[in-house]
């Protein structure tokens, strides 16, 4: 597969033979203000693409003041304006590695894969590092390719310095994600524990627990261990979810208006507030609103998945099909993008791809979600009682 070839010399190469780099790595310290509604790498270090790259000399002031200006479009989650100020700091730093990062970055928020794995291509060649390697698991997911992103972020842990604790812990939870994902709890849960232990109070590692808690029925437990931590529209709509599981509807409606609220408060949360509304049935045209606005912003796999989902509750079912076809393009292996991608199909009078989407998510992890799990089992056994 061409957009794999980068990890040939390094996933086939014995570990220990990477001890020489692993042992020189100086990440440096993460900075700036947090990017919500963003996953992978940009989520580590608060739109830090400098974090996991080895300690440099004191840079030139004219190349800092550049960086500044590509960190603070990422930021505000302009990524189109990247490749351009990429391009400009290039004329003083042609073979920067931060912005080969930086720009890698960009280009999977604007679905623009076969670039970024072209420029993370280039990043490889010169340095194989932690900040290239939590990339490449990022990009081998989005491909489905779950078993080498798992070992590549595995190999990103291994490049952390003990003191970068924000770093490992976020590799520990992402490594329970892909475990989650594929539907291995015991795994997920060793790797949330694991992020704990490096942070504790880790957020993204206490969210894993409690949705593995949730997926063995443990609602009140999942509810009270995300009350704790909700902070933005996506754990709001989980926490409402297992609220009500828990025997609580009305805490569950209270959490809905406070996700809503914080939504309402940060234009950069868009995509997660369209999903909160998608996911339980509110406001379907303000859903679809949102989620144009981030495919036309950043048209990655994620915005048209969030898209997808927001025309099957406003009973737009073809549209829905057409922008689930986007989202799925790369053949990502996420139980509830497929599972939005299912019921697309189903709404749309395609029940042959709506059997094998929905067969599909419930194969990777038939406790992937507290109410969608229930309900992808339910239209599948539909669906193939017509079948017959």
């Amino acid at each position: 597969m061409k957009h794999l070839r980068w990890f040939a010399p390094v996933l086939l190469a014995p570990v220990v033979a990477a001890a020489s780099w692993i042992s020189h790595e100086r990440p440096a310290a993460a900075g700036g203000p947090v990017a919500r509604d963003v996953s992978g790498p940009l989520a580590l270090g608060a739109v830090d693409t400098q974090r996991g790259l080895p300690a440099r000399a004191k840079e030139d002031p004219a190349i800092a003041e550049k960086r500044l200006r590509v960190s603070q479009a990422l930021q505000k989650h302009e990524f189109r304006r990247v490749p351009a100020l990429v391009d400009d700091l290039r004329k003083l730093a042609p073979r920067d590695l931060w912005s080969m990062g930086a720009l890698s970055d960009a280009l999977v928020e604007m679905g623009e894969i076969e670039k970024a794995e072209q420029e993370l291509q280039r990043f490889m060649d010169i340095k194989p590092c932690a900040a290239s390697y939590t990339r490449a698991a990022w990009l081998l997911h989005l491909r489905g390719d779950a078993s080498r992103a798992e070992e590549t972020m595995a190999l990103a842990w291994e490049c952390f310095q003990a003191k970068d604790i924000d770093a490992r812990a976020w590799v520990q939870s992402e490594l329970g994600d892909l475990a989650w994902q594929r539907g291995d709890l015991d795994a997920a849960r060793a790797r949330f524990e694991a992020g704990l232990r490096v942070k504790p109070g880790h957020v993204a590692s206490l969210a894993g627990l409690a949705r593995i808690k949730a997926a063995k029925g443990d609602f009140a437990g999942a509810a009270s261990d995300l009350e704790a931590i909700a902070d933005n529209p996506m754990l709001f709509s989980e926490l409402a979810f297992v609220q009500r599981k828990a025997g609580n509807p009305d805490l569950g409606e209270f959490d809905l208006r406070r996700g809503r609220q914080l939504g309402d408060l940060d234009p950069l949360s868009a995509r997660s507030l369209s999903l909160l509304l998608s996911d339980h049935g509110l406001d379907p045209e303000r859903a679809v609103q949102l989620a144009q606005g981030e495919v036309a912003a950043r048209p990655g796999i994620h915005s048209w998945d969030a898209l997808a989902w927001a025309f099957c509750g406003a009973k737009k079912f073809d549209e829905a099909w057409e922008a689930a076809l986007r989202a799925t393009a790369f053949g990502t292996e996420e139980p509830v993008l497929l599972f939005h991608a299912g019921m697309a199909a189903a709404g749309s009078g395609h029940p042959g791809e709506a059997r094998r989407l929905l067969g599909r998510t419930l194969e990777l992890n038939p406790s992937f979600h507290p109410a969608f799990a229930d309900l992808a089992r339910a239209t599948l056994a539909t669906l193939e009682e017509k079948s017959r």
